[in-house]
């Protein structure tokens, strides 16, 4: 069976949707028989390891991601390829060109919902614009065979808007990369404070909907016994003295020793559809302070961290305050377990696989009789 990914969300500095489809790539060609392609836009035509990259505009201040203006190259790519099932993780122009395309090869399609647009679009530009969203997600989504939602607050959100044909399949994380061993004891040294010095972290970009407004606000009220560190591209410099600035992209080990080498991981955003790097930074040992909003009450509890209702610079540096005065060396063991024990990609991708042969089985049925 031929598996075709496609999707404008795949870049250099990419988040959640490029960790996912390189995991899933990795996956599939070493424990399935598929045959895996992943189509994706770059500045030139090439195709490398199952990689098939068209040309597509590169969108400014769009932190490398590209925009395919026209359908018909990815039409006839998809078409090449011959696919038997079609997954697309982006709500564009290419979703539209999957659905023609499995159509046209009576084959079927699934929408992954990586992004809840709608609230972002309400956030944004306001309650009119959230509401035309809604029409359009719910006009795209319902022509999919099947929409996987990775959290249980998004697929509501789906089912909300009147779609049935939602399935739920969290993600996963690499516990043996993203782990307490890679805690650095010269981590805090590198960043001239004390050991007695609170580290806080955050990793990610620097848009909207991740408030880093709120997490420098924060460290006005938390003071000089706390320190954050930000760590992302386009990460805009501070004066503040309890905060330090990393604007650059990390990946790897290095993403691990920072995460691990944190006291508590903060998170100020309010509408994470699943939250690859809080699970991450759970994984590495690192409890986590953040708003109860989304899908982070999905991953975050007491156990392992401290969430706040309201969302506001004072509610978070009190979540942050009470997270500090307990046994951090539990939380973190607790955050290591829930995610090793939970989120694996094998389950992951063994669901996804029971969704795919269901698919086309009945799809084939169907064409039988």
């Amino acid at each position: 069976m031929h598996l075709v990914d496609i999707t404008m969300f795949y870049a250099p500095q990419s988040g959640g949707v490029r960790r996912y489809l390189d995991a899933k790539r990795s996956w599939f060609c070493a424990h399935t028989e598929y045959q895996y392609s992943l189509v994706v836009p770059s500045d030139c035509e090439t195709t490398e390891n199952n990689v098939h990259s068209l040309p597509a505009m590169r969108l400014p201040f769009g932190h490398g991601y590209r925009f395919p203006v026209i359908s018909h190259p990815w039409r006839s790519k998809l078409k090449a390829l011959k696919p038997d099932i079609i997954e697309v993780e982006d709500p564009y122009r290419l979703a539209w060109v999957a659905l023609s395309v499995g159509k046209s090869l009576n084959v079927p399609v699934v929408g992954f919902y990586h992004s809840d647009i709608v609230k972002l679009y309400g956030e944004r530009f306001g309650k009119m614009n959230e509401k035309l969203m809604s029409a359009y997600v719910t006009k795209l989504y319902e022509r999919f065979d099947l929409v996987m939602a990775p959290s249980a607050s998004v697929a509501n959100s789906l089912q909300a808007l009147g779609l049935s044909n939602v399935a739920l399949c969290p993600f996963g994380v690499d516990t043996d990369l993203f782990n307490p061993v890679f805690q650095r004891s010269w981590f805090k040294p590198r960043l001239g404070i004390s050991d007695n010095t609170t580290l806080l972290t955050f990793v990610g970009r620097n848009s909207a909907e991740k408030n880093i407004d709120l997490l420098t606000e924060m460290m006005d009220i938390l003071g000089p016994q706390y320190h954050l560190l930000l760590v992302g591209p386009d990460m805009t410099q501070t004066p503040a003295k309890n905060i330090t600035v990393w604007s650059e992209y990390v990946v790897g080990q290095v993403l691990s020793e920072v995460l691990a080498s944190a006291d508590i991981f903060v998170h100020a955003g309010d509408c994470e559809t699943f939250g690859f790097i809080i699970a991450e930074a759970m994984a590495c040992g690192t409890p986590v302070a953040g708003f109860a909003r989304g899908a982070v009450p999905e991953l975050v509890d007491d156990r392992v961290g401290q969430l706040a209702d309201e969302l506001s610079p004072s509610a978070l540096a009190a979540c942050v305050k009470q997270l500090a005065r307990q046994d951090m060396s539990v939380k973190s063991a607790r955050a290591h377990d829930k995610i090793k024990q939970t989120l694996s990609w094998d389950l992951c991708f063994k669901n996804l696989v029971a969704h795919y042969e269901s698919l086309v089985y009945t799809r084939q049925v169907c064409q039988s009789t």
